[in-house]
């Protein structure tokens, strides 16, 4: 997997006031931290990041390269882990970027991706994905952008089982093996489930009782 560049600078001011001033100046805030790496502040450009967030999963490998205020440059191996945003209008405020060591496994959740066209489909059946994102374990120099999942032996009312993923080699699953991440409804149970969840949602009516 190809990692991305991305340059950040050190950050030294850390109080309110001067965040603000960094949001106001066209940066991002943000902080990079790991079990083997002492936290550092730092900061993004603002158009850096938005040409960049499109790419950008939590699995996606990145090559964090920061300047730091004496001229020096350190470059370490990050994932993006998370982005705080506005509630209102959804911008980025600030980021954090996860250092992983690395002799040490990772809990991460991992995009599914279905490929292939499920036979069920063309006999007039509807896919179902049930799940978008798995949790697993692996190494960071394994963990894989997207988890791929084939459909298209997929009949009509078969589904598929977290447990029958064929994971590449040095990943362990973490989510329930029991779990149904896709399926294939026929268009008969599907009107039965409707109608019956139609059932369940009508109000009882009470009539009152004649006394005899």
């Amino acid at each position: 997997m190809q990692k991305l560049n991305i340059e950040v600078i050190e950050r030294t001011g850390v109080k309110t006031s001067g965040v603000r001033k960094e949001r106001q100046s066209g940066f991002l805030p943000g902080v990079a931290y790991g079990p083997d790496f002492e936290p550092v502040n730092i900061k993004m450009e603002k158009v850096v990041f938005a040409s960049l967030s499109k790419k950008l999963t939590n699995t996606t490998p990145i090559n964090l390269i920061i300047k730091k205020e004496n001229g020096e440059t350190v470059e370490k191996l990050t994932y993006l882990k998370h982005v705080q945003r506005h509630k209102v209008n959804d911008s980025p405020i600030t980021l954090d970027f996860y250092v992983p060591s690395a002799g040490r496994v990772m809990n991460i959740e991992v995009p599914v991706e279905y490929i292939g066209d499920a036979k069920g489909v063309e006999l007039g059946g509807m896919l179902e994905i049930h799940v978008e994102t798995l949790l697993i374990e692996a190494l960071p120099k394994d963990i894989p952008e997207t988890i791929n999942v084939d459909v298209s032996d997929l009949g009509l009312d078969e589904y598929i089982k977290a447990e029958e993923i064929k994971l590449p080699e040095g990943i362990k699953l973490l989510s329930s093996g029991d779990e149904v991440i896709v399926s294939v409804r026929s268009a008969r149970n599907a009107v039965e489930t409707e109608e019956t969840e139609g059932e369940e949602k009508q109000p009882e009516v009470l009539t009152a009782k004649k006394e005899a």
